[in-house]
């Protein structure tokens, strides 16, 4: 089910996104084409996951666009300043986006399943800077497929905020969310489309994550 054009157009309009930053945002998806033969497998299909997967991901990232937009101008939870129509329709797209028992493991151990990342996602929990190069952007990354299952790892960027509670006082308040990243992503395809079954996400150290604010051990950020 791909998303309708006027609504994407609006959305990239709304959230001032290009296809640039998109490409930024999404990756490559490389494929190591000499190894995929010398382990048989079809080129043609590799081919042909890549170009469902890298749908996925540009439509996942127009509609996280333009809700974290709402979220940065309003300040609020996004889902309070969209058309239900909208929401209702972007909901349905990525329910057929992701498999029903979807897991993501997050940066800190959190696990979450379809509808919390789907939520996530639609509140502008995480709020990024921008899309692309300066906000989200995919450094590198490597694509792969056997049989039904498809494989994506790389390395991503992030700068946004996230909603954070101290341990000591109980406050709570957007504190920085900001690092370079490395996923894993697994798509199954079934009933002769491919969807998102699993992510992982960990932090990974460098001289940008490092060292954090000083009273950074003070504060977790809120999963719900």
């Amino acid at each position: 089910m791909p998303m309708d054009p006027e609504r994407r157009q609006r959305y990239q309009e709304r959230a001032g996104l290009t296809d640039e930053q998109i490409q930024q945002t999404t990756g490559t998806l490389t494929v190591d084409r000499a190894a995929a033969q010398a382990d048989g497998v079809d080129l043609a299909q590799v081919d042909l996951a890549r170009t469902a997967v890298q749908n996925i991901m540009a439509e996942c990232t127009v509609i996280s666009a333009a809700y974290n937009q709402i979220a940065l101008e309003t300040e609020r939870d996004a889902r309070d300043s969209v058309d239900q129509q909208d929401l209702a329709a972007d909901r349905a797209l990525l329910e057929d986006s992701f498999t029903k028992d979807y897991r993501l493991t997050d940066p800190a151990g959190n696990i979450g399943g379809r509808d919390k990342t789907m939520e996530a996602i639609f509140s502008g929990k995480i709020r990024k800077e921008t899309f692309g190069r300066g906000g989200f952007e995919t450094l590198s990354d490597e694509f792969m497929v056997k049989g039904d299952t498809a494989i994506s790892v790389g390395v991503f960027r992030m700068n946004a905020t996230q909603l954070a509670r101290n341990i000591k006082t109980g406050e709570t308040r957007r504190r920085r969310r900001t690092g370079t990243f490395r996923s894993t992503h697994t798509y199954v395809r079934s009933d002769d489309r491919w969807r998102l079954a699993a992510s992982q996400l960990t932090l990974q150290p460098d001289p940008d994550n490092l060292p954090g604010p000083a009273d950074a051990a003070d504060w977790v950020f809120v999963d719900d």
